[in-house]
């Protein structure tokens, strides 16, 4: 028959399982109280407890290994299908049994004794007593060291009555509280049946002799088997994926005349489970493994790294693993995580996107085809459409494929831990013995807009019309995608066991935290975060007045870098003219500053403003990536989308530029040039352009042309001026009016918008 929950004494457990219900400690072991099972059966009933009289129990125990730990009806999200934890084979597909016979035995402690216990802690300098029972049964072990646990045990007073000086004053010596030892003699013994802790093995105990103490001891048990190399004191790497189990007795030692209050009498065994392993890969250079990754609120994220992806260079991100293990091989999975939902309208529940986070809007694939709806206001970007190459570049999914073998017709075999890991299209993934790498490849480009995109000129026209700033030529910006790796080695291969974590992708384990390992060992999950990078533009409205543009440059979204793309201004003698620039870069956490360029420098006189930051608000928001995996990621859900309401402090800045030429600067023209620069040193040696300070943007001039004075008489005028009769005794009065005429109106040469220079006299 099958072990059911329901049964009274029967129900399954879960070696190594994280889910409470299904696994009541470290350690896969079956606790009974003996003492009830001696004395319920009205034929011993008359036996007093303790008097040698042993019952035997026969269990059987079952061994279900995993056929499939890939649970493929999981759903987004990481929540599995309700009953599909683990699936189990049936008696036909592997399952194994074992019958185990042991007998249980009474123990008289005496009337005022009772055998020593283990407990938790041990202090080494006499002052506190531990009455903590929690103690550890499960120890890991790396093959390279010596495997040892510190075993400690207490023996606490007991009086005539049956008080457990653990817990009970009463039963301790005057002046005495709980808990309080006894003065016995103790030990710690090798369990019955452990023969191999016997006298031929005393050497395990790291201290001189035997372990043997008063009141309480504490003892350091070295682990030794034949796999122990006693001269290196270290394993042989065979051992990885190995179990031991020890069990220990405590044990107190009276004389027989100290009968019938005293008897020598042994604890219940305590059973320690010893697991060997051995070393997972490690990312190694030239992987980015810098500690640089920052969330919107300025936390670093653990486990990630920045990488700067450039507009118009290639990113050839490489990321490097090796197994340190000797002869272990290496693969890599490189993956992205945190996409939008969209991309995949029909997930088949065996496929691998199952384990893919259900991301936030507009969260693009990398390393797909397929391109999200973008928002309105922030453009269309067509895929971003990483890939990637190398030898490691071989597995394309996150699970085992499914399995090879055929079944009846319209059944899909399920996966397996013997199914192999490979490709669509059958390139199986690569195994390599030392480094093992990938590279990343992409170039984030305007055109494909897989990076960046400009504003439509409707767009700035419409944003102009109802806010009044520029916004013409704006670069908008996509989502830094977030793409991880997890590097695997073939310990369960080499091994012929099952080596790595037991149950690697368990119930309480999210779907982007689950490793999939099935029996390897798998390295910690490595991320990396491409932060998408662009200079500063200049920009401008849809008349080309702000940062001035001629008007057939207002939908130029070319680098005006040596490009005669500024506007010739005019500016009359003595008057004042004034002209601003203003820049915007795409990134909003980045800072933008406008700089005057030394060549061609600026005329005498001319007074170029400080750059002054000019806030985005939500009432003039940005487009970016919100990024805030929480004070908890890895352990909370990546948290990543592309954001239409993003604010800024300093990402647009403008700069006032005013002259007012004198005399000596008539008919001349002046030409001034500004650069905007970001505060981003992400692109600095990748870029010509780029520094350590920021990355320099296009160039941007404006001519001024200083107008000659043009005097001419104001009209109407007089034509009989010369000769005007004057009446004696009358007084009489003539105005003569003059005016600069060398600017026209439409050229808004003077402060005031039109002519300059009127004069007047009698």
């Amino acid at each position: 028959g099958e072990c059911a929950q329901t049964w009274s004494r029967c129900r399954e457990y879960f070696d190594g399982d994280r889910n409470p219900h299904d696994a009541p400690g470290n350690l896969l072991r079956f606790d009974f109280d003996y003492a009830p099972q001696l004395t319920s059966d009205t034929l011993i009933d008359t036996i007093p407890y303790g008097s040698g009289k042993f019952t035997q129990h026969v269990m059987t125990s079952v061994d279900s290994p995993y056929l499939d730990v890939d649970n493929p009806l999981a759903q987004p999200g990481g929540v599995d299908v309700a009953g599909d934890h683990i699936r189990e084979p049936t008696w036909s597909e592997g399952a194994a049994s074992v019958m185990n016979l042991f007998s249980a035995y009474g123990c008289d402690a005496g009337s005022a004794n009772q055998p020593p216990r283990f407990v938790a802690e041990y202090d080494d300098e006499g002052s506190t007593v531990s009455a903590d029972f929690r103690v550890v049964s499960e120890v890991h072990c790396h093959y390279s060291q010596p495997c040892t646990i510190r075993l400690n045990i207490s023996d606490f007073e007991m009086d005539g009555a049956g008080r457990d000086g653990a817990v009970d004053s009463n039963a301790c010596p005057a002046g005495q509280s709980a808990p309080c030892l006894s003065s016995d003699t103790i030990s710690i013994e090798p369990a019955y049946g452990r023969t191999e802790l016997g006298s031929s093995e005393i050497s395990q105990w790291i201290t001189n002799g035997l372990c043997v103490g008063v009141g309480r001891l504490s003892c350091l048990f070295r682990l030794e088997k034949f796999d122990f190399n006693r001269n290196g004191n270290y394993w042989e790497q065979n051992v990885i994926g190995k179990v031991f189990i020890e069990c220990f007795v405590a044990v107190d030692k009276h004389p027989s005349s100290s009968a019938p209050a005293k008897r020598t009498c042994r604890s219940l065994p305590m059973c320690v489970k010893f697991i060997m392993e051995g070393s997972p890969p490690a990312f190694v250079p030239p992987t980015p493994l810098e500690a640089n990754s920052r969330d919107e609120e300025g936390r670093l994220v653990p486990g990630r790294s920045d990488v700067a992806a450039c507009l118009g260079h290639p990113l050839d991100l490489t990321i490097a693993a090796e197994d340190p293990d000797y002869q272990e091989e290496t693969r890599l999975f490189v993956w992205d995580p945190d996409v939008d939902k969209d991309l995949y309208p029909t997930i088949n529940t065996l496929g691998d996107m199952a384990y893919v986070v259900d991301g936030g809007d507009y969260n693009q694939d990398f390393f797909s085809s397929a391109t999200v709806t973008g928002p309105p206001q922030c453009g269309q970007f067509a895929a971003f459409g990483g890939v990637l190459t190398g030898r490691g570049a071989g597995q394309s999914t996150v699970d085992p494929m499914l399995s090879e073998a055929s079944t009846a017709a319209g059944v899909i075999p399920i996966k397996s831990v013997r199914a192999p890991y490979k490709t669509a299209s059958g390139n199986r993934a690569v195994y390599t013995l030392g480094v093992q790498n990938v590279t990343v490849q992409f170039t984030p480009s305007l055109s494909p807009p897989n990076s960046f995109t400009q504003r439509t000129h409707a767009s700035c026209t419409s944003l102009h019309d109802a806010l009044s700033n520029p916004y013409c030529r704006e670069r908008l910006g996509n989502a830094d995608p977030v793409i991880c790796a997890i590097a695997y080695d073939d310990s369960r291969l080499r091994r012929g066991r099952w080596a790595g974590e037991r149950d690697p992708n368990g119930d309480d384990v999210r779907s982007w935290r689950r490793v999939h390992s099935n029996g390897d060992y798998a390295s910690e999950q490595r991320c990396f975060r491409i932060v998408l990078q662009a200079p500063p533009v200049f920009v401008t409205d849809p008349a080309g007045v702000a940062t001035p543009f001629s008007m057939d440059r207002v939908q130029d979204y070319r680098d005006s870098t040596g490009r005669e793309s500024g506007r010739t201004v005019q500016v009359a003698v003595n008057s004042s003219r004034s002209v601003k620039f203003v820049a915007q870069d795409p990134q909003p956490r980045d800072t933008t500053t406008i700089f005057i360029l030394e060549d061609p420098g600026v005329p005498r006189g001319m007074r170029p403003g400080q750059s002054v930051c000019v806030p985005r608000t939500t009432a003039d928001p940005m487009c970016a990536a919100f990024d805030l995996p929480g004070p908890s990621y890895p352990d909370t859900e990546p948290f990543s989308y592309q954001n239409v309401n993003a604010t800024s402090a300093c990402s647009r800045a403008e700069m006032d530029v005013e002259w007012t030429p004198g005399f000596e600067e008539a008919g001349r023209t002046y030409r001034v040039c500004a650069v905007g620069r970001d505060n981003s040193p992400m692109c600095n040696g990748i870029d010509p352009k780029a520094t350590s300070r920021g990355w320099f943007g296009e160039t941007q001039c404006v001519n001024f042309y200083v107008v000659a004075p043009k005097i001419r008489w104001a009209q109407p005028y007089d034509l009989s001026f010369g000769a005007t009769e004057a009446l004696v005794g009358c007084q009489m009065e003539f105005v003569a009016t003059a005016l600069d005429a060398s600017c026209r109106p439409e050229d808004a040469c003077g402060g005031d918008g039109g002519g300059g220079g009127g004069e007047r006299g009698p």
